[in-house]
């Protein structure tokens, strides 16, 4: 049995505890408008958005250009709008797919040699709309209609908070770089004191406040006034 003060591999100890808050505080992330809208497009090309979204017969290309268009055209500030603005990307992607599946599902039925039964010989548009008239009531082409209703809602949705946070919840302003300034110099200088040349009033009875003036006299001449003004 292990000895209960002994730290399994995931724990930390309090001190790399107070390690690791002590270096986040140091973390300010990026100050410049520069920084943030470089520090924005992490997201895009790490972690979550590595991974592959794209189904066989699919183009990567198509994907990227639907990323760089939305990224291009609403500028995400912060990592809740760079998630709100890939969640649209993924569902406009979506919307995309159910579209060529919705299409695709209507071409196989215009080309189906069975379509309208024998002595149907209609083209162009009589045969589409006997298409339509025949997979509308299949269990998937319901599907691919109420899934694309819905998701054109959700994205609408979205694109709307997404400019309602920004309005109600703008970025706070980047703070300056506070400059450290140096205080040696200041510490050793001296302070300064204020001199009074002169008290207003006796500090006691000794008469050690009055100024000393001395005057120099030679025999013969009348004493020096001694009175202070």
């Amino acid at each position: 049995m292990a000895n209960k003060d002994t730290l399994m591999p995931h724990e930390l100890s309090e001190a790399r505890l107070a390690a690791n808050r002590a270096n986040a505080q140091k973390s300010t992330g990026p100050r410049t408008e520069e920084g943030k809208a470089i520090s924005s497009r992490n997201a895009v090309t790490h972690g979550l958005y590595t991974c592959s979204f794209i189904l066989d017969g699919e183009f990567q290309e198509a994907f990227d250009k639907l990323k760089t268009d939305y990224f291009n055209r609403l500028h995400p500030a912060d990592g809740l709008e760079v998630q709100l603005v890939h969640n649209m990307i993924m569902l406009e992607w979506n919307i995309r797919r159910f579209r060529i599946a919705d299409n695709s599902i209507l071409q196989e039925a215009v080309n189906d040699p069975t379509l309208g039964g024998p002595g149907f010989t209609s083209t162009g548009v009589f045969r589409l709309s006997k298409a339509i008239e025949q997979i509308s009531v299949k269990p998937a082409a319901q599907f691919i209609v109420r899934k694309l209703t819905q998701m054109s809602r959700e994205l609408s949705g979205m694109l709307k908070n997404f400019f309602l946070i920004r309005k109600n919840c703008p970025q706070p302003p980047a703070q300056p770089v506070e400059s450290v300034q140096d205080t040696t110099d200041v510490k050793n200088e001296p302070k300064q004191t204020i001199e009074h040349s002169e008290r207003s009033e006796p500090l006691g009875l000794d008469h050690s406040w009055i100024p000393n003036k001395l005057k120099v006299f030679t025999a013969g001449q009348a004493p020096p006034d001694l009175s202070f003004a």
